[in-house]
């Protein structure tokens, strides 16, 4: 019996996690949207004001994802309620299947979520490239990063992604296949996953060098 209210508490607080990453994510994509939006606006504003359309989008996504995290959490209590069988194991084990297709539900949705947001914060540089103008000289430019320090940050990104393969308790016999086919799919995903991350750093590394330039220009004019 221990095994299973056990089983329950490890089960929903890793779905509690999952879930805490799912709505950070479209929080960011909704601010990296908002932001877009308001470079591309011509005149530019002076300062950023979200707009009734993406104040309805904001509450449309907030409930959509109150109902998600009722949906997939609220199945605990009621597996803490419900009666334990005679056969434990059989229960044990449907449930970590169950686990298993929630979280790789979550493996997709962060994936998806995370090109949402390079793709957005793309458009924004462009928008905010076309807004300053063109960047100074390559000798008026900021060093870029070197090798070693982006073979150190490629380092940093894999070993972070390391414990998402290691949140999983370890797998019963009987699941092992349902383990394998997810380990594999959450490495195909980390593939995806880090790719985006590059691009997302390349293109803020572009913003500075942007900006920086602009700023430079300002102030010689100025001068």
């Amino acid at each position: 019996m221990r095994d299973v209210y056990s089983q329950i508490l490890r089960t929903a607080g890793l779905e509690s996690a999952g879930l805490f990453w799912i709505g950070a994510e479209l929080a960011i994509l909704f601010m990296m949207m908002a932001a877009r939006r308001h470079v591309q606006t011509r005149p530019l504003p002076p300062r950023l004001e979200l707009r009734y359309s993406e104040k309805r989008r904001a509450r449309t996504w907030a409930y959509c994802f109150l109902l998600l995290a009722v949906i997939f959490l609220g199945r605990h209590p009621i597996n803490a309620l419900t009666p334990i069988p005679q056969d434990v194991s059989t229960l044990l084990i449907g449930r970590v299947r169950v686990h298993l297709a929630v979280w790789s539900g979550f493996i997709t949705a962060w994936v998806v979520l995370e090109v949402a947001i390079v793709y957005q914060g793309l458009r924004g540089y462009l928008a905010l490239k076309a807004l300053i103008g063109p960047a100074a000289s390559k000798t008026a430019r900021p060093a870029k990063p070197s090798a070693a320090m982006l073979c150190l940050a490629g380092v940093f990104l894999l070993h972070a992604a390391a414990p998402a393969q290691i949140l999983l308790a370890e797998a019963r016999s009987a699941n092992q296949v349902y383990y394998n086919a997810m380990y594999l799919y959450l490495r195909l995903a980390g593939v995806v996953w880090i790719l985006a991350e590059w691009v997302a750093a390349l293109i803020l590394w572009r913003a500075y060098v942007l900006i920086a330039s602009a700023a430079r220009r300002t102030e010689s004019a100025d001068a």
